[in-house]
């Protein structure tokens, strides 16, 4: 009569670096009596299986992009006889599995282990089989007690689930302008070789600069923009490796200079000409994502022609620096020391973030650091670049705010308006 291996399975849903899921079986055996007495029993025989490269990083397992809830197991003879085919529960909420196969050994087994051929497939709640790998070859070696098991044998996974016939991926929207802080969510779209969409192809998202913008689902695209100024770009790929970038630009220079979100000329001749609104900037992130890489002139005339001179330079000015600081630091601490050595026409754009901030919460101590933010900025670069902060901070003194110390130093300019300080 047949012999059966009586073995234990391990499977791991992920290893924190490699991002792969291993299973072993390890004999826990019996001793052989009765008919059986005397036949070899393997023990040891391992396996690592390996997702495909794009899943490999995922720190919360392959199955939280594409998930499954079966595996199931094939060892195969030489002669391609199925020595065990065994479908294993995968709690979706498990690391590892443990259970017992029964494995017939071959009579003809030779003293150095039988070899076999394993392969892995990964079946979601649907029944669809979503991974596969192997057959791989494997040896089941006897082992003597005691001495170590062999070196686990390496199954590569390929995706062949729904979707896998893709070719391309392309991302709904090329660029995303909003507030810093902001949530987003990437959309994108799986295309087969003639460019038609294919429906439930599973997608990995990814950050290319997680200072600036982090994703709170890998699977859905979805994040967050952080408060730090920059560009960020989200990376979209197919799970056979194909990607598609897209950018989010304008965010935190629009946090700066909230003012510029749209700001209407106020005659008609300006109004004929560039100037900011959403749909512009929109524009100017899209035209920016798409001539990253092209000569300054080229994207200059560009951002000029969408947002207008004096706003585009400004924020060119601002890409290639990002040296103008956030207004709400400013506010938090005025005598920080922010603005200090700064060039004047980077001084005047930090100040008119710091303006923008306090209008849109005008409280009074926020009203008297903005004060004092425009006293420090006197130290080391003169008045000039203040001057049009300080007179439009004065018209809008909110009731028991208080005037700076060092406010004297704008007495010349205030007089000739007519807004000194009493």
């Amino acid at each position: 009569m047949p012999t059966e291996r009586v073995s234990s399975l391990r499977a791991r849903r992920a290893v924190a670096v490699a991002g792969v899921l291993g299973l072993s079986l390890l004999s826990c055996g019996r001793e052989p009596t009765g008919p059986g007495a005397g036949l070899r029993l393997a023990t040891g025989l391992s396996f690592i299986a390996e997702f495909p490269g794009p899943l490999a990083s995922i720190a919360s397992g392959a199955g939280s992009v594409v998930p499954f809830d079966r595996v199931r197991v094939v060892f195969h003879r030489m002669d391609n006889a199925v020595a065990l085919d065994s479908l294993v529960p995968f709690p979706s909420n498990a690391d590892s599995v443990a259970l017992s196969l029964s494995v017939p050994l071959s009579s003809s087994a030779p003293s150095t282990g039988e070899p076999m051929t394993l392969s892995l497939a990964y079946v979601n709640a649907s029944g669809d089989t979503v991974f596969r790998g192997g057959p791989v070859p494997v040896v089941a070696q006897v082992r003597a007690a005691g001495s170590p098991p062999p070196e686990p044998a390496s199954v590569p996974l390929a995706y062949v689930g729904p979707g896998a016939s893709a070719t391309q991926v392309t991302v709904s929207t090329d660029t995303i302008s909003l507030v810093a802080g902001d949530p987003f969510t990437v959309t994108a779209v799986a295309r087969d070789a003639q460019g038609a969409p294919l429906a439930g192809t599973p997608l990995l998202f990814s950050s290319l600069d997680g200072t600036r913008a982090t994703l709170t689902s890998p699977a859905a695209g979805a994040g967050v923009t952080t408060s730090l100024r920059g560009t960020s770009r989200i990376r979209v790929q197919l799970l056979t490796g194909a990607a598609e970038d897209t950018a989010t630009i304008i965010a935190a220079f629009l946090r700066i200079r909230a003012g510029q979100v749209s700001a209407l000329p106020r005659d008609a001749a300006s109004r004929g000409r560039a100037f900011p609104t959403p749909r512009t900037w929109d524009y100017t992130a899209r035209l920016l994502a798409a001539t990253e890489g092209e000569p300054p002139r080229v994207r200059q005339l560009l951002v000029h022609g969408t947002v207008g001179d004096a706003v585009g330079h400004e924020l060119l000015t601002w890409l290639d620096s990002l040296e103008l600081p956030d207004p709400e630091a400013l506010l938090a601490d005025p005598a920080a020391g922010r603005l200090d050595g700064m060039r004047a026409d980077r001084v005047h754009a930090a100040l008119q973030g710091v303006l923008a901030a306090v209008v849109g919460r005008p409280t009074p101590e926020r009203w008297t650091a903005a004060m004092e933010v425009c006293v420090a900025a006197c130290r080391h670069g003169g008045i000039d670049p203040a001057v049009p902060v300080v007179r439009a901070l004065l018209r809008m003194r909110p009731a028991g705010a208080e005037l700076p110390s060092g406010i004297a130093v704008f007495a010349a300019p205030l007089a000739l308006a007519g807004l000194l300080p009493r």
